[in-house]
């Protein structure tokens, strides 16, 4: 047995194999139930009544939601689609009151990775008035199924108390186009619109574990750290722990990592982060960052986006568009902030294993 190998061997003893905070990639089915998900509290308070709920303050339950249908958008403030694809909510939305609709249909927008205030600036640029709620850590985003990326409509069939996915849309849906939709399936004959899917994601940076172990060893020499990188065995995040000469832990921790992007104009971002044992995250090395029109980051970029994330523990991660994001690329921003939470948390909890 080799050192390494010995080495690899005594942190799985000691790091044994932990689910954590995973990114959920349930499958979306045409007819199938979806997850009997809760969001965060409403925005505006008049929310609630126009969902037809008993409660008017708090986090709400999909299910108490009222209507024959409900139609999820989920956006993001920063994303120029999501934009326009608002202003046609609200004309839907509009339309469904005018026309005697709305105890039949109902409308939530979920702003994935927006806080609160967020939304509520959003709605300054596109005045709104249908229901939204903040997803401010992505939880709701990621645990609703394999999206493709924002705007995302989602048109929902109640039956037995659950919602069903009836019809799926990517990208901007018109208000004409909705509203035909959703009467054909108020008569029960969706036809050729149950057929509809979403769009499959498209991973094309995929790293070989030696390009991992080189991209961590990186990430380790830039927080000061001198030790061997060695991959610990967890479900959910590719770690590795910092070893000296003789094996011992040296209390931090590397993570390399792929996400997905969340607009429909964005690209995938890949980079690395090392925090020590309680999180705290002590270095940031992007690998392939791109911003608005597939231009990459500058050393001007990567070096704003590691003042204002290292430092910080996993709670005191939430991300602020105003001073936190890299120019032009605030989306990219957000989601790495969320991958340090989330790794955070997953490495403060391995490490009292």
């Amino acid at each position: 047995m080799t050192r390494k190998t010995a080495i690899l061997f005594m942190i799985v003893a000691i790091f044994p194999l932990f689910a954590a905070e995973t990114l959920p990639a349930a499958e979306l089915v045409i007819g199938k139930p979806i997850a009997d998900l809760t969001a965060d509290p409403l925005v505006i308070p008049a929310g609630y009544k126009a969902l037809g709920l008993t409660y008017s303050q708090g986090p709400v339950r999909l299910t108490d939601i009222k209507g024959e249908f409900l139609v999820l958008e989920l956006f993001n403030r920063y994303c120029m689609s999501c934009l326009k694809q608002a202003a046609e909510i609200q004309k839907f939305y509009q339309t469904l009151r005018e026309e005697n609709l709305s105890e039949k249909v109902s409308v939530l927008g979920i702003g994935i990775g927006n806080s609160a205030e967020d939304l509520l600036a959003f709605k300054k640029v596109v005045p709104t008035d249908f229901p939204m709620a903040p997803d401010q850590s992505f939880d709701f985003y990621y645990s609703i199924g394999d999206l493709d990326s924002a705007p995302a409509t989602l048109f929902l069939k109640k039956q037995e108390g659950r919602w069903l996915l009836a019809d799926a849309h990517n990208g901007i849906h018109g208000a004409v186009e909705m509203l035909a939709r959703i009467k054909v399936m108020l008569l029960g004959k969706q036809g050729n619109v149950s057929k509809v899917a979403l769009h499959t994601k498209v991973k094309n940076t995929d790293l070989t574990l030696v390009e991992k172990l080189g991209f961590a060893k990186q990430a380790l020499r830039r927080a000061g750290s001198k030790g061997e990188p060695v991959r610990l065995m967890t479900d959910s995040m590719d770690i590795f722990s910092a070893v000296g000469e003789n094996g011992e832990p040296l209390g931090l921790f590397a993570v390399v990592s792929k996400r997905q992007p969340v607009c429909d104009l964005c690209h995938e971002s890949v980079f690395a982060l090392v925090t020590d044992s309680n999180g705290v995250v002590k270095a940031f090395l992007p690998i392939v960052m791109t911003k608005f029109g597939n231009e990459g980051w500058s050393a001007k970029d990567e070096n704003y986006l590691e003042r204002r994330i290292v430092g910080r523990n996993p709670d005191n991660l939430e991300f602020d568009g105003e001073v936190d994001a890299v120019t032009s690329a605030t989306m990219s921003s957000s989601l790495i902030f969320d991958e340090a939470r989330r790794a955070g948390k997953l490495i403060r909890e391995l490490s009292k294993k």
